[in-house]
């Protein structure tokens, strides 16, 4: 395990290769609608893409988790949910608000799958149905895992905490109906407990 500050995320976010933003930039308008990005925003999250790609190659990672709230939305304006949908879809699980046992279920799920994997918070509490859940999360899937690509949107929640307009990033569409594995992951008494 690599503990990484995000004072170096965002360092390496302000270094970023022009071309390397560009690119990922690109890759985010490929899995949702960022026409009501404002201006300048999407270069922002094309460096956060570029800069944890060093990252995860500089140390070689196998999984990440992400502080993912709120250094870059009130630092850098930006949420880093659809960047970290891309790279579950390119096969490397990156989890929210730094859940690393939940990268590694993610990672548990990739494999034995051989499919990418996807981070969701699940809530069991639907009416009185004890066998139903409801899915949610702020964006972080893969495009496999959705009806199709989503649209790009600010954080309802973190814009009232930190400003209107302050979490561009979120992919926000609907998950693709079928079968899947849910998989958690959770420490308690320094023992690892996990629900499949």
């Amino acid at each position: 395990v690599e503990t990484i500050d995000l004072t170096e995320v965002i360092g390496r976010m302000d270094r970023a290769n022009p071309a390397d933003i560009l690119r990922w930039a690109g890759r985010v308008g490929e899995v949702c609608d960022t026409s009501a990005l404002p201006q300048g925003r999407d270069t922002v999250i094309g460096a956060f893409g570029a800069a944890l790609a060093g990252i995860v190659a500089d140390y070689r990672l196998d999984a990440v988790a992400i502080r993912c709230w709120s250094e870059l939305e009130t630092i850098k304006g930006i949420a880093p949910c659809s960047v970290m949908g891309l790279f579950n879809h390119d096969g490397l699980p990156a989890a929210c608000e730094t859940d690393v046992t939940n990268a590694l279920g993610m990672a548990a799920l990739a494999q034995a799958s051989g499919l990418s994997s996807g981070c969701l918070d699940w809530n069991n509490n639907f009416a009185d149905v004890p066998d139903k859940c409801i899915l949610f999360h702020c964006g972080p899937l893969p495009l496999e895992l959705m009806q199709g690509p989503g649209v790009m949107q600010s954080h309802k929640m973190l814009d009232k905490s930190y400003g209107e307009g302050c979490s561009w990033g979120l992919n926000v569409g609907k998950l693709k109906p079928g079968t899947v594995t849910l998989c958690g992951l959770r420490t308690e008494n320094g023992t690892i407990q996990y629900y499949a």
